[in-house]
């Protein structure tokens, strides 16, 4: 113990006798230990934390590939989904999401809000029950159908003061009126597609 706490001293002492050098030593170290920190968030976020929706072990992300184009990693063509919908046998549920941005007008200052289009069979397959209100009914999923729209926890939160009855409420969406048919408790989000921030707003996809 007595060997180790020289040690100490005599690193000291040779740090305090070579200030450029402890700096350049001290910035290494928060460099290397900073670059440690984002790689296993990273890491831990991607392959260790569980996704967080019910049996998380039974969800499969299915991707297109069209080596022709050198793509290996596609989205999935939308008739392509319809019909592997139509046909899928080893799958319970199968859903698609698509990032949307839209333009928010009406009832406090015009924004644009991330969010995404997504099936009805999506929101199924992830298990997700919302904090207030329901999701989307599979007939909202059609063409044609009335325009609805879910809103996260944070977003109800900050543009609607916690509404308690805000399930049944408009909202102008891209200029377009949806009703607001329920609230998703923060963590409990569908997945971004590409952007990997959590979306704050969501419409049926309607692509089947």
């Amino acid at each position: 113990m007595m060997e180790i706490v020289q040690d100490l001293r005599y690193g000291m002492r040779c740090l305090r006798r070579s200030p450029g050098f402890t700096l350049v030593a001290v910035l290494t170290l928060a460099l290397g230990v900073g670059a440690n920190t984002a790689v296993f968030s990273l890491i831990n976020a991607v392959l260790l934390r569980p996704l967080p929706y019910p049996e998380p072990g039974r969800l499969v992300l299915v991707w297109e590939s069209a080596p022709f184009f050198g793509l290996h990693d596609s989205p999935v063509a939308p008739a392509n989904y319809v019909d592997w919908k139509a046909r899928s046998r080893s799958f319970e549920e199968m859903g698609a999401i698509e990032d949307h941005s839209y333009r928010l007008t009406g009832g406090g200052a015009p924004e644009v809000v991330e969010g995404s289009g997504t099936t009805a069979s999506a929101l199924r397959a992830l298990r997700i029950r919302p904090m207030i209100g329901r999701i989307f009914r599979e007939e909202e999923d059609q063409p044609g159908a009335a325009k609805v729209a879910l809103i996260g926890e944070g977003f109800w939160r900050r543009r609607f003061a916690a509404d308690p009855h805000i399930a049944g409420k408009s909202v102008l969406l891209n200029d377009e009126k949806h009703t607001i048919v329920g609230v998703l408790a923060a963590g409990s989000e569908p997945p971004a597609e590409y952007s990997g921030a959590v979306g704050q707003i969501w419409t049926p996809l309607r692509s089947g």
